[in-house]
Parts: structure tokens; sequence; C-alpha cells
């Protein structure tokens, strides 16, 4: 007998004895339901023949069916929480929907079906999944096959897979409710929830024109449904949206929330200007989440508020006002400006004509707004101009410098001096810089960035209060400039732009004080809609080889988009570790006199001359900046001390060098072996170059990137350095030494690709270095083969299992060597002090220093840029200092940590400080190394290494690591095969020996 047939049976004996009590009775209910559900799970209970006969048992012919439906889900559904769907939960939604749908209802409309009841009350329940199921199974049953109105399931539908988190699936049910609606076969209140959801969907997706025609579409409905009208609605849905999408921060407003937070304000039926504050305020507070393009709904809601169902003692002001926010709320939008540019001006141009006709009657703060309305008229002339063709491009710019001239000049009549006028000066500068009038172009941006200066703090060595606080003139600023090659001047603009947005989405002050998510949610979402300036500033860092600074700049985007430093303390310290004004920006400020310049700023007499210095300032501040990069110690210029030293002398017959020079537009490649010389010149787009490498090193020290994109960018690269002198390298070339200026030395050249492999699976690598050419380092007697390992392996804060792993294989496989004499320093051995007795011990050139801990770089201050130990930190400053003394002859030194191989304009890194000190060979790195890899890596190199390496044979045994880690086997796992395990290990050296 099956297990089904024994359910039935059961059913039968207890429910021939109606004489039980209530609650006992419904015992016998649950119990039955419980059987036949493990009768499901064992593979019964399949068809809906099967689910009929139980249920004509279960109920007993008696029951209400809304009852029994809902009975259904309570039983089977009470104790189950709605988590993440798993396999045991959408099997036991599956059976409840299956059981549900089979319940016998006689009614003609579907929504008065008790399976269509019991899906709303699932929905209530908390159970969005098992809505989803009840619709579909209603959907496909027999009953409603048949039904001829099926609009209310594909409606609810739409609103289940919204909630299941599939909006495309939702949108296409909703425009084939909209479709049937349009033949009349839908009842009027199905109708209008779907084209008020469809609409909600469309305002997400800032497709604001589609909004406006879908409520249009919805507008004859409002009355026979709601009895309100038209505008009350469209007002309530407005809010709706409005309000779930300021608080939505990891995902978007779902289509539920958006319509009970609507039905919620119909049913108040409040006149309509009684929300317009409401509105008003909503248009400001969308500008700081994460759907900016939402202002533009709700300011133009404002507007028709004003138009059909004006407040009474409505001044002139805020109706001028309310054209002006209409208008820049379309403007302000990217996605919008370029389609909504005429309508956008429409609204200016019609503020402009009630002031002229005298419908709105003209006072002083209506010309402000009057000002306004012109540089937005202004503002879309010049958006139409940038996509236009050469001929309508003089003609729109023309027009646009008009507006924007007039409008400058009711704002120098007025003399409010607020800084919201920067962005009308801002835009003048940028019309001005694409009619090629340059100095006019920075006699405007001065004024935009001096514009409100009355009213807040300015401080020309601080970023955060580097002029205007409106980070749009600042970046605008920063992109024309960059536009005309000034990229040092843009990249100081962009870096107060990046700094203004993060203070004024959350000042550090207030971080403190906010006790909520929402607070911090709030900022995180402000910023994250105004990443431009962060890309603005990586892309402008990388096209002039500044990639240290371009890379923390990248990861504070990234942090931002995994919402991790807004919910940190300390957050402005964060970010100022991130974005901060290097050494050389800060002399060069200096130098040029800005901070002099604007010491009368708050004096409004004396703003006009400010300006005009402020322009001349602005206009030469690139080369001073250039300049004092230029004279930095450690500039690519090769010092005479060096040019009697030829480096190939010692090359032998199967090594190269490759030496890399870009300058301008042209590269210079130069081949040095043992037989000939070889040197050519190739032109470049040098800022695409340097984009190219900045892309190329973040895919590969991202782990995460997927490898096909990595191959791709490194082809690219390749084809760049290697093809021109592909031919001269011959086939008995095994070791390549490769010296580079800036802008290429931060490549991680092992992962180039030629398309068929690696250029590490052609050559073993290092990168010469020669700095330490000032002068020969001493070479002292002393016990050659001598190794020190330090690791720290529990730092404040910080746990670096690998470190441990590392230590313990190099000290088995040095310990192994007769002829080695070992020492090792691990966590509370692992000090500074020990650590620079044994740099300075002596070596004769030979032994070796590994250091396995945790580093941080600053490319701007060499006193925070730190190796980490158990007392304290070690900063580059400290570690130059004593080596300029003591000097340090090791033969090699491995320093196992992140990112030891940068340096940068103003800070040496440390792989240079080691040389320069005497040391033969540094193995570094150039970004961060994984706890999981790095001891696979060094088991492999110091097999390999000897007692005694030189620059070839430590690059040799990198080259065998690093093979080993492309190679899966042993404790090289298949991941490591992605470049950011084995790129980032790099050797150096400033002899060929």
């Amino acid at each position: 007998m099956s297990l089904f047939t024994r359910v039935l049976r059961t059913l039968h004996r207890r429910f021939s004895k109606r004489l039980l009590k209530v609650p006992e009775w419904r015992q016998e209910l649950e119990a039955a339901l419980a059987g036949a559900y493990s009768a499901y799970c064992s593979g019964s209970m399949r068809t809906n023949t099967e689910a009929s006969l139980f249920l004509t048992s279960w109920m007993g012919g008696k029951d209400d069916p809304l009852f029994a439906a809902k009975l259904v889900v309570d039983v089977l559904m009470s104790e189950v929480k709605a988590g993440p769907p798993n396999h045991a939960y959408r099997q036991r939604c599956r059976f409840c929907a299956r059981m549900v749908a089979a319940i016998h209802g006689e009614a003609e409309e579907v929504h008065e079906h008790p399976a269509y009841a019991a899906a709303i009350y699932s929905l209530n329940c908390g159970h969005p999944y098992l809505f989803k199921e009840i619709l579909v199974r209603l959907l496909l049953s027999c009953y409603g096959r048949a039904v001829a109105n099926k609009a209310d399931l594909f409606s609810q539908l739409a609103v289940a897979f919204d909630l299941l988190e599939h909006p495309k699936r939702a949108e296409a049910l909703l425009r084939h409710v909209q479709t049937m609606a349009r033949t009349g076969a839908v009842r009027p209140i199905t109708a209008d929830f779907a084209l008020r959801l469809l609409a909600v969907v469309c305002a997400l997706q800032t497709k604001i024109a589609t909004v406006f025609l879908l409520n249009a579409e919805a507008e004859p409905r409002a009355q026979t449904v709601y009895g309100l009208s038209s505008l009350q609605v469209d007002i309530a849905w407005t809010l709706a949206i409005c309000r779930t999408a300021m608080v939505a921060m990891t995902s978007p407003p779902r289509l539920f929330a958006v319509s009970v937070e609507a039905l919620k304000h119909i049913a108040k039926r409040r006149p309509a200007t009684d929300d317009l504050i409401d509105i008003d305020m909503l248009m400001h507070g969308l500008d700081r989440s994460r759907y900016p393009g939402l202002a533009a709904l709700s300011s133009m809601t404002v507007l028709r508020i004003m138009r059909e169902a004006p407040p009474l003692g409505l001044d002139d002001e805020s109706l001028a006002m309310t054209f002006v926010n209409a208008g820049n709320a379309v403007l302000g939008n990217v996605d919008l400006a370029a389609e909504w540019n005429l309508w956008a001006r429409q609204y200016f141009e019609e503020l402009i004509k009630l002031v002229d006709c005298g419908e709105i009657r003209t006072s002083p703060d209506v010309q402000y707004q009057v000002a306004q309305a012109h540089a937005g008229i202004g503002y879309s002339y010049s958006n139409l101009a940038r996509t236009a063709g050469h001929d309508e491009r003089t003609d729109l710019y023309s027009n646009a410098k008009r507006h924007l001239d007039h409008a400058i000049g009711l704002l120098q009549q007025l003399r409010r001096d607020r800084w919201i006028e920067a962005r009308v000066w801002a835009v003048a500068g940028r019309v001005e810089a694409a009619c090629g009038r340059m100095h006019d172009m920075h006699w405007r941006f001065a004024a935009a960035l001096l514009a409100g200066a009355t009213h807040y703090q300015l401080n020309v060595e601080n970023l955060v209060h580097f002029f205007s606080p409106d980070e749009d003139t600042r970046l605008k600023y920063s992109e024309v400039l960059a536009d005309i090659g000034d990229t040092n001047t843009a990249i100081l603009l962009a870096k107060a732009a990046v700094r203004g947005i993060h203070h004024y989405a959350a000042p550090s002050e207030a971080i403190e004080d906010l006790a909520s998510e929402e607070a911090r949610d709030l900022a995180s979402a402000y910023i994250g809609t105004r990443t431009l300036a962060h890309r603005t500033l990586i892309n402008e860092l990388s096209e002039v080889g500044r990639y240290n600074e371009g890379e923390l700049a990248y990861d504070l985007l990234k942090e931002n988009e995994y919402n991790e430093f807004t919910r940190r303390s300390g957050a402005e310290a964060v970010v100022a570790q991130h974005v901060a004004l290097t050494p050389f920006e800060l002399d060069a400020i200096r130098q040029s006199g800005l901070g002099a310049a604007v010491l009368d700023v708050k004096c409004l007499d004396r703003r006009d001359a400010i300006v005009n210095r402020l322009a001349d300032i602005f206009s030469g501040l690139n080369g001073t900046i250039q300049g004092m990069i230029d004279s930095r110690r450690f500039s690519e210029a090769q010092p005479p001390a060096r040019d009697g030293i030829d480096p190939a002398k010692n090359l032998g017959k199967t090594d190269a060098i490759l030496r890399f020079i870009a300058s301008g537009s042209a590269l210079s490649i130069s081949l040095s072996t043992y037989y000939e010389k070889k040197q050519l010149v190739v032109p470049i787009d040098i800022r695409a170059l340097g984009l190219l490498i900045f892309e190329f090193r973040q895919q590969c020290r991202s782990s995460s990137s997927d490898l096909p994109s990595v191959h791709a960018l490194g082809q690219k690269l390749y084809h760049i350095l290697f093809d021109p002198i592909e031919d001269a390298i011959g086939k008995e070339i095994a070791h390549l030494y490769i010296e580079s200026d800036r802008l290429l030395a931060s490549i991680p050249f092992a992962a180039l690709h030629d398309g068929h492999g690696y250029l590490v699976q052609r050559f073993s690598l290092a990168y010469l270095n020669r700095v330490a050419l000032y002068g020969d380092a001493a070479t002292s007697v002393g016990n050659a083969e001598h190794a020190a390992i330090f690791a720290c392996t529990n730092l404040l804060g910080e746990e670096l299992p690998g470190a441990a792993r590392e230590a313990e294989i190099i000290s088995r496989q040095l310990s192994m060597r007769p002829a080695m004499e070992l020492d090792c320093y691990i966590d509370q051995q692992c000090t500074v002090e020990g650590f620079l007795r044994e740099i300075v011990r002596p070596r004769g050139g030979r032994g070796l220093v590994h250091l396995a801990t945790h580093a941080s770089f600053d490319p701007s201050s060499d006193a925070s840029s730190s190796l980490a130990f158990l007392d304290k930190e070690l900063s580059i400053r400290t570690l130059r200092t004593l080596l300029e003394e003591s000097g340090c002859d090791t033969g090699l030194f491995v320093l196992s940590a992140c990112g030891t191989a940068r340096q940068d304009i103003d800070v040496e890194g440390f792989s240079s400080v080691l040389l320069r000190s005497g040391v033969r060979t540094v193995l570094s790195t150039l970004w961060e190394t994984f706890d999981a890899s790095a001891p696979a890596f060094f088991r492999r190199f110091y097999a390999d290494v000897g007692n005694s390496p030189s620059a070839g044979t430590t690059a040799l045994a990198a080259r065998e690591a690093q093979l080993a880690l492309l190679t899966p086997s042993g404790d090289c796992k298949a991941e490591f095969i992605h470049p950011a395990h084995w790129a980032p290990y790099i050797v150096a050296t400033a002899r060929i020996s």
C-alpha cells in the first residue's frame, strides 16, 4: 500500500467522526496535511488529481475554500523562516502552492478565487517565493487557463518576480498588461495598478519622459478607481517612488514596497497643495541618493502643482525658483542631459517670458532666478554643442556664450556672492575653452573658484578647502585643464574634487554623531553617484605615470563600492591617506603665490583684482608643478656620474638589456647584448600608454579579474614595447635586464603576453635600477654565508598567517645547507632594533636577509611609508638615514611584504634605498601578496637560489618559482595561475655581475 493511499484512508476514518472538538479537529487537519507533505517528499502527491483527491477528503466538502487555503499556508509555512530560498524551502513552497491552487473555487473573476487571496496572504506572511508559486500554479490550472481576464495574475506575478530579483520578467509582464488594457479587456483598477508599476520601473531606469507618458495613459482611470484627481494620484506615486528610492542603499526599491507606500498615501485623500513642501524637499534629498535622476521627476511634479493647484499666497520668487529647479534637475543628470536639453531650456525660457510680460513681478530675488535661467539656457546650448558638427557647433557655442554672459552680468549687479554661482562661471569657462580663448577660460574658472568665498573657509594648502566647495566646479576645471595638456594642475583640482565629495558626504566630526546606519548609508550613496571625480583623477594620474597615487585613488573608489570606509571610524583620515597633496605640489603652490593672492578674498571690492591675479597663477601653475617634479632627486635624468658606466660590459652571451624611455610622443627603445647594441624610436600616445599600463596593473593585481582580459591587455602592451625590437632579440637570449623611466617602471613585465604565453615563460627578468651608481658601495670582510629571517605573524590588529608558513619553509630549507649560518627572528623577536642590527652586519656582498611582514607606501610621505614590526614601524626615512651612515653589503635582500617595489617622485622606494646602500640584489613586490600563495612561491625560490646569489641567478630562481605557480601541483593550487599571485615578485639590481 502506497503512502498516499494510507493518508487517504486515515482521512476517511478521522473525518467520519465530526463530533471532535474544534481544537482537536484542527490538530487532525494539521496532522493529515503533514502526512501528505511526507508523501510528497517521498515521490507521491505529484499530480493535480492526487492533490484534488486529498483535498476532497481533507475538507470533507464542508469547509470554506478561503479558510482552507489560508489554513494550508498556515500549517505548512508557520514555522518556516523566509530566508534565501534553498532546496528544502522551495520544495515546501511548491507543495503548498500545489495544494492551494487545487482548492476548487466558483469565482468568476480571478481576483475572487481563494488561491489568489491565499497568495496575497502568503506575501503578507513574508513568503514571496510562495506568493509566486501559488500564482503560477493558479495560472497553469484548468481554472487559470479558462478564465478570460488574466491581467490580475500577470500584475501580481510582476510584483512577485520583482521581489525575487527578476526585474526583466516583471517589466515584460507589466508591458503585457499594458497592451491588454488598451483593448479594454482589463479592470480599471488592474490597468491603473500595472501602469503605475511600469512607471516605477521606468523611473528607476531614469526614463522620466516614459514615466509621464504612462501617468497620462493611467489618467482617465484615476477618478473611477480612487475618486481623486489624476494630479493627486500622480503625487502619491511620485512620493512613494522617491521616498523608497532615497533609502534604498544596496538594491533597487521593490515594486511591492512602492505600491504599499502609494496606496497608503492615496487613502489619506490629501489636497495636492498639502504635498507641495514634501515633494520639493525630496528633490534636494534625492541629489544625495543613489537615484539623483529622480530629482527631475519630483521637481517637475512640483512645477505641475504650481500650475494646476497653486497654493494661496504663493510669492513670485518661489514660483520663479520652481522653474529654475525643474530645469536644473533635468540638466543636472548626465543621462538625461543629451535627451532633455530642449525640455530644460523650455522651463528656463518660460520663466524669462513670464517675468518679461509681468505675470511674475520682478524684484532682486526674481532677477537672481532669471540669471540662473539664462545660465541654464547657456548650459543647454553648450551640451548640444559638444556633440554637434563643426558648423552647428560654432552657432551653439555662440548662443551659449550670449546667455552665460547675460547671466554673469546680472549676478555681478546683484552681488550676492553665493557658492552656487560657481557653476555659472564654470560652464562659461568650459565654453571659452571650447572656443580656444584660454585667457578668458582661466579668468572664468578663477571667478568660479572664488564664488561665495565670503561664506566658506578657504585654504589653498588643504584639499578640502581648496577654493569653492562645489566639487562640480573643481571637476569641470580639471577636465578642461587635462584637455589642454595642463595635467599636473588638473590632478590638483581633481584631488580637491574627490576630497570635497567625501568631506561633504559625511564630515568626520559628523560621523561620530551618526547613531544610525541609515546616515552612513546615505553618505555612501552620495559618494557612489559622484565617482566620475574618482575616475577622472585616476585617469589623469595614470596618464603622467603617477601610478602609486592612481592606485590609492582606485582603492578608495573600490572601497566605497563595497561600502567599507563610510562605516569605519576615522573616515576622513582614511580618505586623506588615499588622496593627498604631494610635497612637490605643496612646494609649487607656495612658490606660485597662490596663498598670498587670496588673502583679501572676502572683500568683494577687491574680488575682480584677485580673480585676475588668480587666473594668471593658474595659467602658469602646471609649469611650476612640472618644474618641481623635474628638480626632484629621484627624477629620471641620469646624473653625469653615471655617464661613464656601461652596464652592458658584464653581459653574458645569453643576457640582454632592454631600456625604455618615454618622452613626449615618442618611445625610445634600446637593446644591448654581448654582441651588439641597437636603438630605435617609435611614436606613441603617451597618455593612452599611461592609461593602458594602469588598467593592466589593476587587472593583474586583482585575483578576481578574468584571465582573457589580462591576456588582452598584456598583448597590447607587448605589441607596443616588444614588437619593434622583437627581431633583434636572438633566440639565444634567456635573461633580460629591463631598465625604464618612471612611466614604465611599475609594469609587471613578467605578465606581458605575446599571444602564446607570458614573457616570464620565455625569459628570466631583472629590473635594472642604477640608482646605486652614484658611487661604489664598500665591500666589507665578514661572514659571507649568513642568513637572517624576520617574520611578523601577529601584528596589532592584523594577522599574517602566510608569514609564519613562509618563515618555517625558509628556515627549514636554509638550515639544511652546511655552510649557511642562520638566525631567525619570529614574532616577539621581530623588532626594529634587531632588524637594523642585522642589516648592517658585514656580509661581503653575499648572504641574505628575508623579511616577511606588512608594508605600507604613501607616495606623499617617506615618513608614512613603512615596514611593520612587532614593537613599532620602520619608515623609509629612518631606514635611509641609518643606511646612509652604515651601508648594507648583503648579497640578497628579500622584502616579502605588500608593494615594497613601489617608489614615487617624492618618496624613494624600499628597493632603491637598499640598492643605494650597497645591497647587490633585492626581491620585492609590485603590489599586495597573498598569504595562500606566498609560501609556495618561496618554497620553490629558495630551493633554486644559492648561498651567494647574483642578480642573474636570483632572477632565474624567481622565474622557476613563478612557473611553479603557473603549473598547479602539490601546494601550488589552480587559482595561483592568475598573475595576481606570481607577477608582483620582481628582482632588482644596480649592477650586472
